[in-house]
């Protein structure tokens, strides 16, 4: 442990992205899946197997290009909403930094102090599904796990 650089580390974001746990994010029209490296590394695996000869290339072409897999960044708050034509992300890295961008960039007519805005998006994201052509399913997660909306 003698050769371990800790503000290397950090500054790398390897830490954060070591505990965040989730680092992908995919949408096939009906709900957003969430994977950690080793979910999607395996999902991809078995796809490759059961669908593309093994082919692991052709099984991710297929889940950036039909179900819009996503990295995810490496910040405390993500705001995750997609429907069935669209999967984007928010991130911000302290609560009121996020609560302004998701009221600003999505919600638009949030009011409140910054708990009070907080728990509407978690409430909101909660009651959220894609169903027809403009409904949007959300989910908030807060270092790494999910604590709004369904995934």
């Amino acid at each position: 442990m003698s050769n371990f650089d800790l503000t290397k580390y950090l500054a790398e974001g390897r830490l954060f992205e070591a505990a965040a746990g989730y680092a992908y994010a995919s949408c096939d029209g009906d709900s957003i899946e969430l994977f950690t490296k080793e979910s999607l590394d395996s999902f991809i695996s078995d796809m490759a197997e059961d669908e593309y000869d093994g082919d692991k290339k052709a099984a991710v072409g297929y889940m950036k290009n039909e179900n819009m897999l996503t990295k995810l960044p490496s910040s405390s708050y993500l705001f995750v909403y997609a429907n069935d034509e669209r999967l984007d992300i928010l991130d911000a890295n302290s609560k009121e930094e996020f609560v302004n961008l998701v009221n600003e960039e999505y919600h638009g007519e949030l009011e409140g102090d910054v708990d009070a805005m907080f728990a509407k998006i978690l409430s909101l994201a909660d009651g959220s599904s894609i169903e027809g052509d403009s409904a949007d399913q959300q989910i908030v997660i807060e270092n790494g796990k999910v604590i709004g909306g369904r995934a």
